[in-house]
């Protein structure tokens, strides 16, 4: 409920999800400056891990506005559609990212659409924990991430792929 009247409320958006998403564009195209202010990383994975904990840190600062957001985004199943929808933008620019750093031959393209997935899913975990878990310590939860992304990526080298599909 906006406690206003509907009319009123289409008048200023289209539908319940620009409301409820109003800064999704402007936040996706920080993402993408942010990744693309680490071109040239030694390690871009390291780097897509950085810049997505740190956007992640944006929603703590608002506690109050976030996790309001987040459980109703959880409440209506249009919204968490919405929201799956909208983090495909993120994803993409992951991969566009990643591909740049390291290549776009097919395994490494396999590689980073499968890193990109997790950084999302991981990401999202922590930020649906902490909107309904006021005691979850967030920082603590995004280092966990960090940590478990980068044992990832270190155990999926795009070197020791090459050559390894079925013939």
């Amino acid at each position: 409920q906006a406690g206003i009247a509907t009319r009123t409320f289409f008048r200023y958006f289209e539908t319940k999800a620009d409301a409820v998403f109003p800064d999704h564009e402007e936040r996706v195209e920080r993402y993408r400056q942010s990744l693309r202010s680490h071109r040239g990383s030694s390690n871009p994975f390291e780097s897509v891990v950085r810049v997505s904990t740190a956007s992640a840190q944006e929603y703590f600062e608002e506690p109050e506005l976030y996790r309001r957001r987040y459980q109703l985004v959880r409440s209506e199943p249009m919204l968490r559609n919405h929201e799956m929808l909208a983090n495909v933008a993120y994803q993409d620019a992951m991969v566009e990212f990643l591909d740049k750093e390291l290549g776009s031959d097919p395994v490494s393209r396999m590689l980073t659409r499968a890193f990109s997935a997790a950084v999302v899913a991981c990401v999202d975990q922590v930020l649906d924990e902490w909107a309904f878990d006021p005691r979850l310590d967030p920082d603590e939860r995004l280092r966990d991430v960090h940590d478990l992304l980068i044992r990832m990526e270190e155990s999926a080298n795009p070197s020791s792929l090459v050559g390894t599909g079925s013939s």
